[in-house]
């Protein structure tokens, strides 16, 4: 992700079952139950990336958002298909 406030917190987090949304405490997002989460700091220009193994699925559907703690605001949602 990219245009994190500088050393914030941030979550991503991800959903094998819908786009949503979900209420969480600080708002709507665009993720269903179950929810895997990783919090993780920005570097120094607000960027951040997690590098994960994917479960052996070809054509499971994953939406993924992230949450910039200091900000308080949610990113765009992403979604796309494990190949």
């Amino acid at each position: 992700m990219s245009g994190a406030a500088p050393g914030a917190q941030v979550t991503l987090a991800y959903s094998t079952t819908g786009a949503g949304p979900y209420e969480t405490p600080y708002g709507s997002a665009l993720l269903t139950p179950p929810i895997t989460q990783f919090t993780r700091p920005a570097d120094a220009e607000g960027n951040l990336s997690l590098t994960l193994l994917c479960p052996d699925q070809p054509g499971q559907h994953i939406w993924v958002q992230a949450y910039d703690q200091q900000a308080g605001v949610f990113t765009n949602g992403w979604d796309g298909v494990i190949e």
